[in-house]
């Protein structure tokens, strides 16, 4: 029993430190590197968006796309009603069996899905359930907002609107 807690005292908890600090450090690199570049405009590209005309459109959107533009321009000030309406190309086979869900994403408790502990701190938005859909207005810049099935939000600012899941 001596030389276990011996071992456990002298290499067991300093490797697991060191390993903690090393899948910290990895993590922050990655939020770091992912803000600085969606705070610059690398992630989210302007896609010659148009102004909308009041009339309703529809914009396909897959929750595996890094950012998919949807070719209209938001102006500032003025309100917009998002309505989500998910299909096949919404969701994760591994999370859940049904494939897609809505737009608020999917709570699956970390008891029922423990090897997505580790992507937790990956997610975009830290609060936010998995594949909840997030919504941007520009091209620069980190604020989202985060929509549900039927959302009437209000640009805060004029730009092209785009749309991403939550979860890389």
């Amino acid at each position: 029993m001596g030389g276990t807690q011996h071992w456990l005292g002298s290499k067991g908890i300093p490797a697991m430190f060191a390993l903690s600090v090393i899948l910290l450090s990895v993590y922050g690199a990655n939020r770091l590197a992912f803000a600085m570049a969606q705070s610059g405009g690398l992630v989210c590209r302007g896609s010659g968006a148009k102004f909308l005309d009041g009339n309703k459109i529809t914009v396909t959107i897959a929750s595996r796309d890094l950012c998919a533009g949807t070719g209209y321009e938001l102006v500032k000030g003025f309100k917009y009603r998002v309505t989500f309406e998910p299909d096949n190309n919404w969701g994760d086979p591994v999370l859940t069996a049904r494939g897609s869900f809505g737009a608020d994403g999917y709570a699956k408790p970390i008891s029922q899905a423990p090897h997505m502990l580790l992507a937790l701190p990956m997610r975009r938005v830290i609060g936010a359930y998995w594949f909840a859909l997030a919504g941007r207005i520009g091209t620069s810049g980190d604020e989202q907002y985060l929509l549900s099935d039927h959302s009437l939000i209000e640009a805060r600012q004029t730009g092209d609107c785009s749309c991403s899941s939550t979860t890389p």
